[in-house]
């Protein structure tokens, strides 16, 4: 029974649940809190259930956690350009914590939908099927065997293995 519980908290399902985008300038977290006593219990839970989650949407982001090394439990989240915001965890809930990350660490709306709509205007040459995303047709694609409705195939390429005479 015990491996059953990580297996679900490792899932694709759950690890995409939680969609926390952190700001572009927030380059890694340092995660602090103790194993013994009640001081510290909603952050052990954060670092279980949630930080695996954050992870798996942030990849981009340096995520350490230390145990027994800080008398107070702590989030601290580091910018490139040298700023450190602390979050107090000290008797703080799992919910609390989550929530206080939302308000300060979460990018705002207006780069989330302008990096969706960067990364739908991507063109691709590769997307063929569709007249107006790129090519219609593989053989469209310069280097590409012609489409045998447009141009006949030589012999050489119509001839199968098996449709060889003598055999």
């Amino acid at each position: 029974m015990r491996g059953k519980a990580k297996a679900l908290i490792r899932s694709i399902d759950y690890l995409s649940k939680w969609n926390l985008p952190l700001k572009n300038s927030i380059n890694s977290i340092i995660i602090s809190y103790n194993t013994h006593g009640n001081i510290s219990k909603g952050l052990k839970l954060f670092v279980k259930y949630k930080l695996p989650q954050l992870q798996y949407k942030n990849p981009q982001v340096q995520i350490l956690t230390f145990k027994n090394r800080s008398p107070v439990p702590n989030i601290t989240l580091y910018h490139e350009d040298g700023r450190k915001w602390t979050i107090d965890a000290e008797f703080t809930s799992t919910e609390d914590i989550v929530k206080q990350l939302d308000t300060i660490a979460r990018k705002d709306s207006k780069t989330l939908f302008l990096e969706e709509q960067a990364e739908i205007s991507q063109h691709n040459v590769a997307n063929f099927g569709d007249a107006r995303r790129g090519h219609f047709c593989m053989c469209e694609i310069p280097g590409q065997v012609p489409c045998p409705a447009k141009v006949k195939l030589s012999e050489k390429f119509r001839k199968k293995p098996w449709m060889e005479k003598g055999q």
